[in-house]
């Protein structure tokens, strides 16, 4: 038990080590700028698929009212 514990310890930490830091020539605060803009542009995509999916439900609505009549 503890040496299979032991092992997959020892495993994620190896994985851990191989962990590099990635080339770029950007400072912390412009890469989390970067991200927060892209988190805004993730947030707007889906108000709007959320709207057109609304959109499709009330067309789909009005056309099963109008067909009925």
């Amino acid at each position: 038990e503890y040496e299979t514990e032991l092992t997959q310890n020892t495993e994620k930490l190896s994985q851990l080590l191989e962990i590099q830091k990635p080339d770029t020539t950007k400072s912390l605060p412009e890469i989390i700028s970067e991200i927060k803009k892209y988190q805004i542009i993730n947030n707007d995509l889906i108000k709007i698929k959320s709207e057109k999916e609304s959109l499709w439900h009330d067309i789909s609505k009005i056309k099963e009212t109008l067909g009925n009549k």
